[in-house]
């Protein structure tokens, strides 16, 4: 199922829909169309929903301030719980978060224990109790927090099991992407990916190469991956341009950037480079990528210089990370 986010200029009607919704969940206290069409306009603010046959099946809305983001509402229609659709766009509206996101709050019903094990196993903790805090009926609230350090990852060499996940992930990478080379379908950390039919038949060529390792980085809650980590030992492997060669390439899901996990990634990265006796990596960039520029300098990487591909018309910048 999609999930939509909704901006200034929606209709109407989707907003009325959300409230039914919202109060057919919570009671007479949800939310009214009007806040959810205000929240929708807040350039800080965020409101999902996924579609149903002929009404949203659920809604999640909040906002960010000042480093803390709130979630003000979370809303399942009844036929269609137990699917997996909250957990969905928990996910969604947290990789919508800016970087810098220290805290995530909510509020939920004491009785509701389906909601608060969904919560904990988001990582988020009891924090306090607002007592009386639902009317519709009585109600203590209890307020929960989510710390936004980031969630342990550990790297696992790509297998014929992991292709399902390795082609979804790498669905969601656009053309046009950030990428070294001039090829718009190339993405680093999934190298030549695009040349196969598909991540099975990519995963049994890796297999049977020596020169290089794929890497899927996968998160220690779920076992979703999260990216992807291409190390080749010796340069001469990597590219035809030896100036453009790198020892590894990574890459993080687009719908979970900006969360941390593009530094811990690289940082589990050199330890596998450690383990195969590379002394000195190198990594390369476009000029214009600023979130790999900055990972790569937060894990030791020292400026080289700047080269430019003729072939690919791109600035690269060029660094080293002793190990």
């Amino acid at each position: 199922m999609d999930i939509i986010q909704l901006r200034s200029g929606a209709p109407q009607e989707i907003f009325e829909e959300l409230s039914a919704l919202d109060k057919a969940c919570v009671g007479a206290e949800g939310w009214s169309a009007d806040g959810f069409r205000c929240e929708a306009e807040k350039e800080n603010g965020i409101v999902l929903y996924i579609p149903g046959n002929s009404r949203p099946a659920a809604l999640i809305c909040g906002y960010t301030a000042l480093g803390e983001a709130n979630i003000t509402s979370v809303a399942v229609a009844p036929e269609h719980r137990r699917k997996g659709l909250a957990s969905k766009l928990m996910e969604r509206f947290i990789a919508l978060l800016p970087p810098g996101t220290e805290n995530i709050f909510l509020e939920v019903r004491e009785s509701n224990y389906p909601a608060v094990t969904l919560y904990q196993s988001f990582g988020f903790e009891a924090a306090g109790l607002r007592r009386d805090f639902y009317r519709d009926p009585v109600e203590n609230a209890i307020v929960m927090v989510k710390a936004m350090a980031r969630e342990a990852i550990r790297l696992q060499e790509a297998t014929p099991k992991m292709a399902a996940q390795i082609d979804e992930m790498a669905a969601e990478f656009p053309v046009g992407k950030m990428t070294a080379t001039p090829d718009p379908d190339r993405i680093p950390g999934l190298d030549r990916l695009e040349e196969f039919s598909g991540a099975a038949e990519w995963i049994g060529h890796l297999r049977s190469s020596d020169k290089y390792k794929c890497f899927i980085s996968v998160r220690e809650r779920d076992g979703k991956a999260v990216g992807a980590v291409f190390i080749t030992p010796d340069l001469r492997d990597d590219d035809e341009d030896l100036d453009f060669a790198s020892n590894i390439g990574y890459s993080v899901r687009p719908s979970m950037q900006g969360l941390g996990y593009g530094k811990a990634q690289l940082e589990l990265a050199l330890d596998k480079a450690r383990e195969m006796g590379l002394k000195t990596v190198r990594l390369i960039c476009r000029d214009i990528n600023l979130p790999s520029k900055r990972t790569i300098i937060s894990c030791g990487g020292a400026y080289i210089d700047t080269i430019y591909g003729d072939e690919s018309g791109m600035h690269i910048e060029r660094y080293d990370i002793t190990l």
